[in-house]
């Protein structure tokens, strides 16, 4: 899956760079597995919008992928279970490729931007057995 995160980066950001260091590509990424209350907290206070979500990204600062840091992504398990159309475990690695598409710098505001962004999740996708974004 680092391959892919590093693609992702690369077709993102529009450079051959890939989110590597010197070593090789290593990332470092925070995932936060939460309740409806906290993510809703966490909406309201850093994007204005006093609900809960399904899951919410915050870049490290800098240039996506310097030195290997992606960001803190944070995933409300119980919104994830209600909207799940098969398996909560297929859910959350759908919503985590969804959260680090957006740590790339896609979002999905308007078509062509959405397009774009489904394609980065199909490819952190992948191989792994679960479907993309419904």
């Amino acid at each position: 899956m680092l391959s892919r995160i590093s693609s992702v980066w690369a077709n993102a950001s529009g450079s051959t760079e890939s989110a590597s260091t010197e070593d090789g590509l290593a990332f470092e990424l925070s995932v936060l597995l939460s309740d409806d209350e906290r993510v809703q907290t966490l909406n309201r206070d850093y994007r204005g919008k006093d609900k809960t979500t399904d899951v919410l990204s915050f870049e490290a600062g800098g240039a996506p992928g310097q030195h290997g840091l992606l960001g803190d992504i944070v995933i409300s398990v119980e919104q994830a279970a209600r909207q799940a159309p098969g398996t909560l475990d297929d859910e959350l690695v759908r919503l985590l490729a969804h959260g680090l598409a957006h740590l790339a710098g896609h979002d999905h505001e308007r078509a062509a931007e959405a397009r774009r962004m489904r394609a980065a999740e199909a490819l952190l996708l992948e191989g792994s057995g679960v479907d993309g974004m419904v």
